[in-house]
């Protein structure tokens, strides 16, 4: 009995000494292939990062957008919406802002999204189809190089500061669609000279033509109810 007994406690021992060894060798795989797919998640992200940095061209909330590094052209398409951002520099193409020379908006864009564009410096041409409905708050803001844009007859609202700082814009066309125009939308427009007002718009928003030193002549029709504080605030050559 005492003999079967120390063999039964032999075998016992050796069984769960080989449990202990062929365990360890299994925790420390574990513990390896965790550190290699964290390792392997850390480079992928550094190369989307490297990626995003000297992209020209990915997505725009709804929409997509492409750059032309040869001739300096932004290009925004699809349906629907642009996507708005809290600053100019959380744009995606903010890398080369100061690259672009024009934008085209293909049909079925509905919308410019906020700070889209701002400090765009060296922008000159802009084309918006008749798809677009609305012009976000800060979306051209300070293109000081920006001469002229045809605002389509699409567009119901023009947002704040949408085109201020566009200090070398002389001609603007505000379509009879137009309802608001934002605040601030046109200040230090100081290249300005004239701006007919159609009488589809019901509000001009405050300071929206603030320090446009060169306008002389503007046309506001019966149709406008509500009209902001300081709207022609410096418009030094305004007389009537």
């Amino acid at each position: 009995m005492k003999i079967t007994i120390k063999v039964i406690s032999v075998l016992l021992t050796a069984a769960l000494l080989f449990g202990v060894i062929t365990s360890v060798p299994f925790t420390v795989s574990a513990a390896e292939t965790q550190e290699t797919t964290a390792a392997a998640a850390e480079e992928e992200s550094a190369v989307k990062d490297d990626e995003a940095v000297g992209a020209t061209s990915g997505t725009t909330g709804d929409c997509a957008w492409s750059f032309d590094e040869s001739t300096g052209t932004l290009s925004i398409s699809g349906n629907g919406k642009m996507g708005d951002y809290s600053s100019y520099s959380s744009a995606p193409w903010y890398s080369f802002r100061s690259s672009v020379k024009g934008i085209i908006f293909e049909n079925g864009v509905t919308s410019i999204g906020n700070n889209a564009f701002n400090n765009c410096s060296t922008l000159t041409e802009v084309t918006i189809p008749n798809s677009v409905t609305s012009i976000g708050n800060y979306a051209f803001n300070n293109c000081s190089k920006l001469t002229e844009v045809t605002i389509p007859n699409s567009v119901t609202s023009i947002g704040e500061n949408a085109f201020s700082r566009c200090s070398k814009l002389t001609e603007v066309t505000i379509p009879n669609s137009v309802t608001s125009i934002g605040n601030y939308a046109f200040s230090l427009c100081t290249g300005l000279t004239k701006i007919t007002i159609p009488n589809s718009v019901i509000s001009i928003g405050e300071g929206a033509f603030s320090d446009c030193t060169g306008l002389t002549e503007i046309t506001i029709p019966n149709s406008v109810t509500s009209i902001g504080d300081f709207v022609f605030q410096n418009c030094t050559k305004l007389t009537d």
